[in-house]
């Protein structure tokens, strides 16, 4: 994984997104209350990985976390757009 950020709003989204405080609270205020009913947030743990392929890094980034979802695992994943 290549941690090279090409836009200043790429850290911005990335410093926000790593705090799992902010990630909990954006979820909980913005999810359906039908996916927060199977959503385990204080089960939400962020992942190192991304999903962007490197020709497409100057026009995306993401933030991928692993959460419980009932008894099983899932993941959700935040891509952002660059401008």
């Amino acid at each position: 994984m290549e941690d090279k950020l090409y836009h200043s709003h790429d850290k911005l989204f990335r410093e926000t997104w790593s705090n799992l405080s902010n990630a909990k609270s954006f979820l909980k205020n913005y999810l359906p209350e039908k996916i927060l009913k199977i959503v385990q947030l204080d089960s939400l743990e962020i992942c190192k990985d991304t999903f962007i392929e490197k020709d497409l890094k100057d026009y995306y980034s993401d933030m991928l976390y692993k959460v419980n979802l009932g008894e099983d695992p899932g993941y959700i994943y935040f891509v952002k757009r660059s401008v």
